[in-house]
């Protein structure tokens, strides 16, 4: 016999009934209680209906739950495409700065070639003229000085405003004027306006060096024409000169290497170079769009 104070109960589930008792519809479960008897009771929502999940509709809850699993994994996406694009705009701007770390590099670089070279040549006709006591010799020597100024001091930058190029182009004219005979004609020419413009520092001068280097005979008569016209912001430098009988002149010259590769660098997409060599002739035609500053 069971001991005192042990109650014993069983619990049986019904659906709807079919024939007579309960209507249908009305759910319950029995206890069979030793002390109570039988005791009927209605079912918790939840167990009501197969189609029901913790007593919300099935469809409600699959369709709550599909959302938020859309909207976790939408967040995901654009936090990964956040940090993807961070990442991306990183990179570029480590690689734009290594580019132009680089692009400095090589522009100073190729300066650096080019500076000393016209520096001799200078020195010579100064050397050239003190030798001979002329009269134009501190002239001259003035004007080194404001072109070593300007070499050193002043065209540091990729780019230097264009009438500070052009006055530069003036005294190293200036100078070629003072040490060539008169044989050596020189039309120099300058148009346009210069104020609110920049350009890359000592570009021009190196057609125009290589124009009096190679285009001087010391037995007949030769002329050099230097014409520069700044035209809705475009710069056009056309120089001319004859090929002297003792022309050393290569295609393929350090000097118009180096201002081909400075070209590309600092104005790739803006200019036009074209240069014609013959045997009576050498011109060089060349264009560049200032706006790209």
């Amino acid at each position: 016999m069971p001991g005192a104070g042990v109650k014993f109960f069983t619990m049986s589930v019904r659906g709807p009934s079919i024939a007579g008792g309960t209507p249908p519809g009305d759910n319950f479960f029995v206890v069979n209680s030793a002390d109570s008897g039988r005791v009927t009771m209605p079912l918790p929502p939840q167990m009501i209906n197969e189609d029901t999940i913790f007593g919300y509709p099935r469809g409600i809850v699959l369709v709550s739950l599909n959302r938020s699993i859309s909207s976790c994994l939408v967040l995901i996406l654009i936090g990964g495409f956040i940090r993807l694009s961070y990442s991306f705009l990183r990179n570029q701007n480590e690689k734009k700065a290594l580019e132009n770390a680089h692009l400095n590099a090589e522009v100073n670089f190729l300066k650096s070639q080019i500076n000393p070279h016209f520096l001799f040549n200078t020195l010579n006709s100064i050397y050239s003229q003190a030798h001979h006591r002329s009269e134009h010799t501190e002239y001259s020597i003035l004007k080194l000085s404001e072109l070593l100024r300007y070499m050193l001091y002043e065209s540091g930058e990729l780019k230097v405003p264009l009438e500070r190029d052009i006055l530069y182009l003036n005294n190293y004219i200036d100078l070629q004027r003072m040490r060539l005979s008169s044989k050596v004609v020189i039309h120099y020419n300058v148009e346009g306006q210069l104020e609110g413009n920049t350009i890359a520092p000592l570009l021009l001068i190196t057609f125009i060096e290589n124009a009096f280097k190679h285009g001087i005979s010391y037995t007949k008569a030769s002329v050099i024409n230097i014409d520069i016209k700044i035209f809705e912001k475009t710069l056009t430098l056309l120089v001319s000169n004859p090929v002297t009988e003792s022309n050393s002149f290569t295609s393929g010259g350090v000097g118009l290497k180096n201002v081909a590769r400075r070209l590309e660098l600092l104005y790739a997409g803006n200019y036009l170079l074209d240069i014609v060599h013959n045997d009576h002739l050498h011109i060089v035609n060349l264009k560049i769009n200032l706006t790209s500053d």
